[in-house]
């Protein structure tokens, strides 16, 4: 049996939701949603009840949660106890803009625990780094480019806001209507381009930085935004198409040409590619 199903019961178990617990874990919801359907045909059981409001652990669910919970320290200590007798190889990452938090830890998280392991040192957006996750506009001439998942930007609108109603939203739509600009955003700067061809001007209520500070302003409902289509909104506010419109951007690994990128790295990428490509 593979640990990381066992990590993702954790998670469902204890959010007592799957987009919540595949929000926590950095995957997407229809992955976290086959992981457990694979580990209860494993077990031969069923360990949830789906329900409306989100999952209910089964007996043998309430059997296996402390179990996986002993059975995920223990392969943790068993990592740590090998670590603490070599010397980890530093690893300098920087992290672009509006990258999900969930993805930028679970990357964090594949590289610390790839084959020998690493010590990942988090750098400046602006500073030198072994590895950038980037957008593939951004990549440097002298750069190699590992793509990781590709990002679809829908409207974010408050649940109770008129344009809610509509089948399809234009751009025109988006005259005066209250905005949380996400500042240094290439998929932004599209918009506006668009924008500003057909003379329509939002009315900027906010300069955002992360896409979670554009969620928790969105749910609060002081204006709309840009967001992905992965992204988790509350129940107070709603993701709609632009018609007409596509608006997206390639993430993924940028790497300067003679940097040796290892088996245990590529095998970290392609374990997060894998996840984040079958699912959004």
């Amino acid at each position: 049996m593979e640990i990381r199903p066992l990590g993702y019961f954790v998670a469902v178990y204890e959010e007592r939701n799957l987009s919540l617990a595949a929000r926590r874990v950095g995957v997407s919801q229809p992955s976290i949603s086959a992981a457990m359907q694979a580990l209860e045909s494993a077990l031969g059981c069923p360990l949830l009840i789906r329900h409306a409001k989100g999952v209910t652990p089964t007996a043998a669910g309430e059997q296996l949660y402390p179990l996986a919970i002993k059975l995920l320290g223990d392969a943790e200590a068993i990592h740590r106890v090998v670590r603490e007798h070599r010397p980890l190889e530093p690893l300098r990452l920087s992290l672009t803009r509006f990258l999900p938090l969930e993805r930028a830890v679970a990357l964090v998280r594949e590289f610390s625990r790839a084959s020998g392991g690493y010590d990942v040192i988090l750098a400046g957006e602006d500073e030198e780094a072994d590895l950038r996750v980037v957008t593939h506009s951004t990549l440097r001439d002298d750069e190699i480019f590992f793509p990781l998942w590709r990002d679809t930007y829908l409207l974010g609108l408050p649940r109770s806001h008129p344009l809610t109603l509509r089948s399809a939203l234009a751009l025109d739509d988006l005259q005066g209507l209250p905005w949380l600009k996400r500042t240094g955003c290439e998929v932004e700067a599209q918009l506006e381009a668009a924008l500003e061809q057909c003379g329509v001007a939002p009315a900027v209520k906010a300069r955002i930085s992360s896409d979670e500070s554009a969620i928790a302003l969105l749910d609060a409902g002081l204006g709309s935004c840009l967001l992905p289509r992965h992204a988790i909104v509350g129940p107070q506010s709603q993701l709609c198409e632009l018609a007409g419109m596509t608006l997206e951007r390639n993430v993924g690994i940028a790497h300067a040409r003679n940097y040796p990128l290892t088996d245990s790295l590529l095998q970290a990428l392609e374990q997060c590619r894998r996840l984040w490509q079958s699912g959004g």
